[in-house]
């Protein structure tokens, strides 16, 4: 059977009318987080409405970031939600009770604010097992946290320009930065596994591949394309 998939457009003050820069869904509960440049995290309810359309009811907003609010992360497990900024800080919220900046009280609340990078936070990624994350920074650099220990444990520099983007490959093993320099680059901890942050971890991490334009395998179609052309021209300096 064919099923018809319903959207609709909430009409919602988001964010002061500013640009809303990340969202992320709770794995766990469903929650729906938003952030962006009004320095806020807005907690959404996603849920039908009484004709089975969807509807979204705000929850809380969270106001600890000091400047615009870049990316929203839910962990794997969904309970916790990771944030960072414009101010290089990451903080990390955790189910709670606590009061906002307007007085409001909220149902998550800040665990714990880990700070490492020198300017904006652009993206993060949790660890599959959920204790560690990994943030990349306009400062051309990336930093893996612990989280219980809310502590940086290695910081990987290597790019020449923005850090854009980051992950962690399901099976945790591997991670990967995308940067305004053109490249992408692949870490991985050589050697037996030790635990995550450990000092051998880290005396062990390195990167293992550089991915640029350059290193593309040519299309064969346009190479196939080259070799007839050639051979219909006939060898070089012939007549």
């Amino acid at each position: 059977a064919r099923r018809t998939m319903k959207c609709k457009t909430v009409q919602v003050l988001w964010h002061e009318k500013g640009p809303v820069l990340s969202v992320d869904f709770n794995p766990a509960s469903g929650l729906l987080a938003s952030c962006g440049t009004d320095k806020e995290i807005k907690l959404w309810e996603v849920r039908e409405d009484a004709d089975g359309n969807p509807d979204v009811k705000h929850v809380d907003t969270l106001t600890s970031h000091t400047k615009a609010a870049n990316v929203v992360r839910f962990s794997p497990g969904g309970d916790m939600l990771a944030s960072g900024g414009d101010a290089g800080e990451v903080f990390v919220w955790k189910p709670g009770t606590s009061t906002n900046l307007h007085g409001d009280p909220t149902t998550w609340r800040t665990a714990a604010v880990m700070r490492g990078h020198s300017d904006d936070v652009q993206d993060l990624a949790w660890h599959p097992g959920g204790a560690a994350l990994i943030t990349g920074s306009v400062e051309s650099t990336c930093i893996v946290w612990d989280v219980p220990k809310a502590q940086g444990v290695y910081r990987l520099e290597g790019h020449k320009s923005y850090v854009q983007g980051v992950c962690w490959d399901p099976q945790g093993e591997y991670l990967v930065s995308q940067s305004a320099d053109r490249t992408v680059r692949l870490y991985a901890s050589r050697g037996p596994p030790h635990p995550l942050g450990s000092q051998k971890w880290r005396r062990n991490m390195s990167c293992q591949k550089v991915l640029s334009k350059a290193e593309e395998n040519a299309d064969p179609r346009a190479v196939a394309a080259e070799a007839a052309a050639a051979g219909a021209a006939g060898p070089a300096g012939a007549a």
